[in-house]
């Protein structure tokens, strides 16, 4: 049985936990303001870009513009799997992991990974699937030109006929899930339609040459409002862990308060039993 020293040394323990998990729950709360901010300012461009690829793609020829064209499948798959670079997030991982894991069981086709996070390329890797090995920098805006020029590289090479990427995402609205989103190749994402006609647009360069730039400059968006919304999703599902770790520490040390006062109250009890038992031997001798 736990000595009251014992209960009292586990309080203070569980209490410098909390103390821990309370302030980094502080810290994803202010992260996750900074990339709600980021997703604030970024929308309006990406909602705007998104239209302005809907108009043109509607006229163009997808076999004339190479990021459009589809490609045979025996060419294989990249899968961006867009996974946390650091721990304590709770499910975050797992459910992406699922989710390529699920993808690519029923993929038949060759397949390679495009993983972010170190510990989970680790992950991958063990399980023998094909990574692509890359170095890729902390800011998102360089992360995404460099995931960008990859999978347009291996694209356009002919080295994959399809690239997607698995996530969890968390939009403005608060809405958060894993997704499978297909990057390459392009096409109109559901719910847009042409705004405008092409006679609207005032061209410098020919219609080619201008829809060339949109298409490489809208992968590029694509690839940095996913990486965005991404890293807003870990800072959701970290507070999340951490709140609920701090409050489990809560109820832990309400259970332990209980028990050291019962323990205190029963080590009394003797006490005045051992005193109330002296004084009446001492009583019957006399």
């Amino acid at each position: 049985m736990a000595t009251l020293r014992d209960i009292k040394t586990r309080i203070r323990s569980v209490r410098q936990i909390r103390k821990i998990t309370s302030a980094m729950k502080m810290v994803s709360v202010a992260k996750l303001r900074r990339h709600q901010q980021r997703q604030r300012q970024f929308d309006p461009f990406r909602a705007s870009f998104t239209s302005l690829f809907t108009d043109f793609a509607a006229a163009a020829e997808p076999k004339e513009f190479p990021l459009l064209s589809p490609r045979p499948a025996s060419e294989g798959v990249i899968v961006l799997v867009v996974t946390a670079e650091r721990g304590l997030c709770g499910s975050y991982n797992h459910g992406i992991r699922r989710a390529a894991e699920g993808f690519l069981a029923g993929n038949k086709g060759p397949a390679r990974l495009l993983v972010t996070g170190a510990s989970n390329r680790k992950y991958f890797r063990g399980r023998g699937y094909d990574l692509i090995e890359a170095e890729l920098p902390e800011s998102l805006r360089q992360r995404a030109l460099t995931v960008g020029d990859l999978i347009r590289g291996s694209f356009l090479s002919g080295a994959s006929a399809r690239v997607l990427a698995v996530c969890d995402r968390l939009d403005l609205d608060r809405n958060r899930g894993v997704h499978l989103v297909e990057l390459l190749p392009l096409a109109a994402p559901e719910g847009f339609e042409p705004s405008r006609r092409l006679g609207s647009y005032l061209l410098e360069g020919g219609f080619g040459e201008n829809f060339k730039w949109i298409c490489e400059f809208y992968l590029y968006t694509l690839i940095y409002g996913l990486l965005l919304d991404a890293a807003a999703g870990e800072e959701s599902s970290r507070m999340n862990a951490m709140d609920l770790a701090t409050r489990n520490a809560d109820d832990l040390i309400f259970d332990l308060t209980l028990s050291y006062n019962k323990a205190r109250q029963e080590a009394i009890t003797l006490e005045l039993l051992d005193i109330v038992g002296g004084s009446a031997g001492e009583s019957s001798g006399n």
